[in-house]
């Protein structure tokens, strides 16, 4: 969309109930009277008759409640010069398509642009401090209301959508560095099988998913879900996909001391589990994953690709690897979110599978207890629902288009 963006035309359909006994406002304009006309006529006759409003519309032909609303107008302003009596319907906007448009331009470049919060409650906010700004006189009073802020988004093409909240990098990262990591991953790709190129990422998944909305009688009080499952409970999985379209096995790291905090997940040989204090990883499950990388490449020459997470560049790690024949490269803080395989694409088809596993388990067993062997099988049949060629096509965002 370009800088000169044309606002779109909003057509509002009327309540066909009402058409044929609406005039359109602009008929007002061929008449040969004027509103002031009208109003005198009105202050002389409303002495002696109290339906002198109703007589006036008949007389005239005017709608009796644009009558009465401008008949108000006049009444309320001591001074009929501030107000416009004359204008005799038509777009009836608050803002001018120039205003607008400055709004517009506020609200794309402060917001939009920087990937700032933005909702309709901001938008509003600020068209009426841009009112009151641009007219601090006007007695008008300007509420920004719900269909006032529909209508504005949908003439300049905005649109609400969820959102990914994305922490902010405390080291900025610039475009040279990226360009250099860019410039490197593809040279390498070059030298090096596709097959034996990596991307390793760890994903907290939750061991229950349970839908976000819920279905109840209307009238209900409320919306209330029992769940047994701890919903803030969760296992990291180790993730590693390879540029040939192949998925190395999950590593599962649950939070405990010893591996008898694994019995109740009943793992297959199709599973890596394991275990830290913390419940996420460290340099042993690094090395776990080193070992099926230099496993499934015979010690060939390698390339992974890793985020910047303290437990991944260690010096034993780097040492480790190298051992392995496996060339570390880092994506750029903060850019994981575009650069990295398994963020731009994978993880986020593993998650949906596995809400979808959750509540099919849900509706198949009448709500009962979801178990961690069935989180474990889960997490497996999702793994080989995802097609070859999604994760081949994930790392196309290290492409560098020329």
């Amino acid at each position: 969309m370009n800088d000169q963006i044309v606002p779109k035309i909003i057509k509002i359909k009327r309540n066909k109930r009402y058409t044929k006994y609406r005039s359109p406002y602009k008929s007002y304009n061929s008449a040969e009277w004027k509103w002031t006309d009208i109003f005198l006529e009105i202050e002389e006759i409303k002495i002696v008759s109290v339906t002198f409003l109703k007589d006036i519309a008949e007389k005239y032909g005017i709608i009796y409640n644009t009558l009465r609303n401008k008949y108000n107008q006049y009444c309320n302003n001591k001074n009929i010069n501030n107000i416009d009596i004359e204008n005799r319907g038509g777009s009836n906007k608050t803002f001018s398509i120039n205003d607008e448009r400055e709004l517009y331009d506020r609200i794309k470049t402060n917001f939009i642009d920087r990937n700032r919060p933005l909702t309709n409650a901001i938008i509003k906010q600020i068209a009426i401090n841009t009112f009151n700004e641009k007219y601090p006189n006007n007695d008008k009073i300007f509420n920004a209301s719900n269909g006032w802020c529909t209508h504005f988004k949908k003439r300049w093409y905005l649109s609400t959508q969820r959102i990914k909240p994305s922490k902010v990098a405390t080291n900025k990262i610039t475009d040279e560095e990226i360009d250099i990591f860019l410039a490197t991953y593809n040279k390498k790709s070059k030298e090096i099988k596709k097959r034996n190129i990596f991307n390793f990422d760890e994903i907290g998944v939750n061991i229950a998913n349970p839908p976000k909305t819920a279905i109840r009688v209307i009238g209900s009080e409320i919306t209330k879900i029992d769940c047994r499952e701890n919903l803030k409970e969760k296992s990291t999985i180790g993730l590693t996909i390879s540029l040939g379209g192949s998925i190395l096995k999950p590593i599962l790291i649950t939070k405990g001391k010893t591996a008898k905090c694994l019995k109740k997940y009943a793992l297959t040989n199709e599973i890596v589990g394991t275990c830290s204090e913390s419940g996420w990883i460290n340099s042993n499950c690094i090395k776990l994953m080193l070992d099926q990388i230099s496993n499934r490449t015979k010690n060939e020459k390698s390339l992974l690709l890793l985020d910047q997470y303290r437990a991944h560049a260690t010096d034993e790690i780097k040492i480790y690897a190298k051992e392995k024949n496996i060339d570390l490269l880092y994506v750029p803080v903060g850019m994981t979110y575009k650069y990295q395989p398994l963020d731009v694409k994978i993880n986020g088809i593993l998650k949906n599978k596995m809400s979808k596993k959750y509540v099919k388990y849900m509706a198949d067993n009448d709500g009962e207890k979801y178990l961690y062997n069935l989180y474990a099988y889960d997490l497996l049949e999702s793994l080989k629902e995802i097609k070859k060629r999604s994760i081949i096509h994930s790392f196309d965002c290290l492409k560098i288009n020329f």
